[in-house]
């Protein structure tokens, strides 16, 4: 049984949990199991994004694999840097916590800063 502070919502999960819906979309009565819980997280962070030049692959030769695996580690190697650098930089970056940079926001009704793309 559930027990809960709010009797409503504990009826409400003692019903789900009665009767889970099946994969065709119906309920199905006497299973055991609880539907599974989502929880988003609570204080999001920064996402960093970093776009590298392109690579002009138009005359490369596919059939040479020599030449298509020495494209390949380079490009992965610069990937590689760039998702490093980004660490490194996000670690550095003040505002990189929710908090902060909510009350930093709404305090100053500016964009909180972020580090300069030059630092790579």
């Amino acid at each position: 049984t559930f027990r809960c502070i709010f009797p409503q919502l504990s009826s409400s999960i003692q019903n789900l949990h009665d009767s889970p819906l099946t994969a065709k979309g119906g309920r199905e009565k006497n299973n055991p199991r609880p539907p599974p819980l989502v929880f988003p997280k609570l204080t999001p962070s920064r996402h960093y994004f970093l776009f590298g030049p392109p690579y002009q692959t138009d005359q490369l030769d596919h059939n040479d694999r020599k030449e298509c695996s020495l494209v390949y580690q380079e490009i992965e190697s610069r990937v590689q840097h760039g998702i490093e650098n980004l660490l490194l930089l996000s670690k550095k970056d003040p505002n990189r916590d929710f908090l902060k940079r909510f009350l930093y926001e709404t305090l100053t009704a500016k964009k909180a800063p972020t580090f300069c793309v030059n630092e790579f």
